[in-house]
């Protein structure tokens, strides 16, 4: 999965540096993220909120429709109780977490959406867009906070270091002059890897489950 991801971002600024008419923007999405588990023995906990931020490029396919992709910097989580008291690793540590407690995952992947943008004609100074695909993400920080037993400590044998989602998404870009455009949408991703993992040494110890992450965004950006 990391050779997939790292031939993604050639093959995107491969595309990019041969498409005279591939448009970039800048684009921040704040997101309502949450963890879905599989499995009873884990509930999820509530909402966290987060923000993702980077470079969004569209590559034309005709008048009405563009590749999307881009290279965001995704700051996410949840929370998570387990319903059974379960052996939790840090980095340099194993902690005892009672079934009471709340686990709060603080995650940040480089995230690599891939996707079909569809668009309208321009209709005054607005332009309608649907875009679907997928978003490969490479995990690049790990931290939780458990009660007072952890305090935002790095947990990286507690994740995985590959994610994946599919997202759907809508919205407008508004015309300000030329080929700029304010861009707001919408967009929603349900994740289909587990974001969980169990470190090899407590395997025997913790039940298999798996948990996804999932959120809502609103996007806003300037595309030029």
């Amino acid at each position: 999965m990391k050779k997939l991801i790292f031939t993604s971002v050639i093959v995107l600024f491969t595309l990019i540096s041969f498409s005279q008419k591939a448009r970039f923007g800048i684009v921040a999405s704040p997101e309502i993220n949450w963890m879905k588990p599989d499995t009873k023995d884990v509930t999820s906990d509530g909402i966290r909120f987060g923000i993702n931020y980077g470079i969004n490029f569209d590559i034309p396919m005709g008048n009405n429709a563009a590749f999307s992709s881009g290279l965001l910097i995704d700051n996410c989580g949840g929370k998570l109780v387990y319903n059974d008291t379960i052996p939790f690793q840090t980095l340099d540590k194993t902690d005892t977490i009672n079934k009471t407690y709340v686990i709060d995952y603080k995650l940040q992947y480089i995230s690599i959406p891939i996707g079909l943008k569809l668009k309208t004609n321009e209709i005054g100074y607005i332009t309608y867009f649907a875009n679907v695909g997928i978003t490969p993400q490479l995990n690049i920080g790990a931290k939780a906070t458990v009660g007072k037993i952890i305090e935002n400590e790095k947990i990286n044998k507690e994740v995985t270091v590959i994610n994946m989602n599919y997202f759907i998404g809508a919205g407008i870009e508004y015309s300000l002059s030329g080929t700029t455009a304010l861009l707001i949408g919408i967009y929603y991703h349900n994740g289909f890897v587990d974001v969980t993992s169990i470190p090899k040494d407590l395997k025997e110890l913790r039940k298999k489950d798996k948990v996804v992450l999932n959120n809502v965004a609103l996007k806003v950006g300037i595309m030029f």
